[in-house]
């Protein structure tokens, strides 16, 4: 079985409002592309590549639509379900750039487990957990709007909530106050800083809400920041924009700082990456976020 043609459809895919992350960075949609991978033997395998803007991480969305032109004309010809074999071509062809690459090992994943008859979570070796455990969203600002998302998870039985920070310490200093004064017993918050805090700010505002059950996520920008809060606060933290690849995961784990993990698979560049990091991190008990 081999590549015939590689195709891209770019789609425009709007959010129910405006998207907000800390330092004003706002979003009313995303630019995606999605990537079909064509074979001899009738098979064809779909995968997406998203960069989640141009400034959130290094990538956007031209540049993976660009990559995958340099890309493909090495993949032709290749065996799709050889998946680390046509890793081993991309890395070759196209120094970094994982969200480039992400699309083309998602389809061709795609084509391998439709070969073998499949789903894909018997081939990454089973599935584990029939109930996967989620964290309802929540507006960052105390209100109405805030008192009804509450209640909608609370109905949906989610018992952890997950807000965005402002990046200005006061302002989300008094919003976690807030928070507990209105979480119910045996519930948590997962905090997303999106790397928009220093290093000093990120310590005032775990220092200020030390009684609450919060994991703070990505709360300065690099990882050696993020190490940095770790080693003076002792807050649970969910590395997210740092960790990149297999070795900042697996320096997360000697260090000590890997208490969770939000595993994005287009970020790591694909799934045959993202495995990788399960594979060797698994055994660590840290806990693991997919977001969708």
């Amino acid at each position: 079985m081999l590549i015939t043609a590689i195709s891209l459809y770019r789609v425009q895919l709007p959010f129910h409002g405006t998207y907000r992350l800390s330092g004003g960075r706002t979003w009313d949609r995303l630019d995606s592309t999605v990537i079909r991978v064509d074979t001899d033997a009738g098979i064809t395998g779909w995968g997406e590549a998203c960069p989640f803007g141009p400034n959130y991480l290094d990538g956007f969305a031209e540049g993976a639509r660009a990559g995958i032109g340099e890309l493909a004309p090495a993949l032709l010809g290749a065996d799709p379900s050889g998946v680390m074999e046509i890793c081993r071509r991309m890395d070759r062809d196209l120094l970094g750039h994982p969200y480039v690459k992400s699309g083309i090992d998602i389809a061709c994943w795609d084509i391998l487990g439709k070969r073998a008859q499949r789903p894909l979570h018997d081939l990454f070796g089973g599935r584990i957990n029939e109930n996967v455990r989620a964290s309802g969203w929540i507006p960052p600002e105390p209100g109405p709007a805030l008192d009804l998302a509450m209640a909608a998870n609370r109905e949906n039985g989610c018992t952890q909530f997950s807000t965005k920070a402002s990046g200005r310490p006061e302002a989300d200093i008094a919003f976690l106050r807030y928070l507990e004064e209105h979480l119910e017993t045996g519930e948590s918050v997962k905090f997303d800083a999106n790397g928009g805090w220093r290093v000093d700010e990120a310590i005032r505002v775990m220092r200020a809400t030390a009684a609450l059950d919060v994991y703070f996520e990505q709360p300065c920008r690099s990882y050696e920041e993020c190490r940095s809060v770790f080693n003076a606060c002792g807050r649970p933290l969910v590395l997210d924009e740092c960790a990149l690849d297999l070795g900042t995961v697996v320096r997360a784990w000697n260090d000590g700082v890997l208490c969770a993990l939000n595993l994005k698979i287009d970020r790591v560049g694909g799934l045959t990456p993202t495995l990788a990091i399960r594979n060797v991190t698994g055994h660590s008990r840290a806990s693991f976020h997919y977001p969708t």
